[in-house]
């Protein structure tokens, strides 16, 4: 009989310890849980809230920036290529009265013939300068805005949902029973690693963003003053002020294509 009522002791304590074991670990669990998704209300809906909100207030003014495609109709290139092509022509004709006052007293420094025909070529030039240039803007923009319009899509849902860090910044929960514990230190990782992913993104769109502005800025400069350019393509001493000149429409035709690209290459990737 002592041994029976031994055996229900043992039994009787065990049951009371595992129900004690229980009545703990839950509620530990439960409030694990609460603590982590207020570590991620506190990161993420709180600190991180108005930077989210620039984010997606930078990616609207990005997409607008960089679909911009009236280079030609812009009233500073309107009035400033038509004033720079006059003035160009007025050029022209005192070049033209030069090689003929060198030709009727027959200066021999002055080589006419060559003159001539370069000057011929560098007239029609000038007065199709703004043609020229706007075709080659025009290719850049065919390719650019297809990326552009892909990424357009793509940010629809959302910088956050576009950047995948919708899927990341969910609670991971590790729980044993046994200690009742939460990977607390790997959800807090996971938090922060997304808000410094949102301080990049904000970076790099507003720098993305002024090289647009930038560009567009360049490519009306460069319009406007096409006509100057084809002139000092005449003369050697102002054939490298052309050549600069050709080096930065180049720059600025390739530069757009390449970060549309690359946008799009990276939201492909995350999606």
């Amino acid at each position: 009989m002592s041994t029976l009522r031994g055996t229900r002791k043992k039994l009787l304590g065990l049951v009371i310890a595992g129900v004690g074991l229980i009545g703990i670990a839950v509620p530990s669990v439960v409030f694990a849980a609460d603590l982590v998704s207020f570590m991620r209300s506190v990161i993420l809906d709180w600190i991180m809230w108005p930077f989210v909100q620039l984010l997606n207030l930078k990616v609207v003014i990005l997409i607008e920036v960089a679909s911009y495609n009236d280079f030609a109709n812009a009233e500073i290139v309107t009035i400033g290529w038509e004033t720079l092509r006059d003035l160009s022509n007025m050029f022209f004709v005192l070049i033209l009265l030069i090689i003929a006052i060198s030709t009727i007293l027959k200066w021999q420094q002055i080589n006419y013939r060559q003159n001539l025909r370069r000057l011929i070529m560098m007239a029609l030039l000038i007065n199709f300068s703004k043609t020229i240039v706007i075709f080659l803007i025009d290719f850049s923009q065919v390719i650019t805005l297809t990326f552009i319009s892909a990424v357009k899509g793509v940010l629809q849902a959302g910088i956050i949902t576009a950047l995948g860090l919708d899927t990341i910044v969910n609670p991971t929960m590790t729980t044993n029973l046994g200690s009742a514990t939460v990977s607390f230190a790997g959800n807090l990782v996971i938090f922060i690693t997304a808000a410094i992913m949102i301080l990049v993104a904000l970076l790099v769109v507003t720098l993305i963003t002024l090289i647009f502005a930038v560009r567009i800025i360049a490519l009306w400069m460069i319009l406007v003053f096409a006509p100057l350019a084809f002139l000092a393509s005449t003369l050697p001493q102002t054939k490298e002020w052309y050549d600069r000149w050709w080096k930065t429409l180049g720059s600025n035709l390739t530069v757009a294509p390449a970060l549309a690209f690359l946008l799009w290459l990276v939201f492909a990737l995350v999606a």
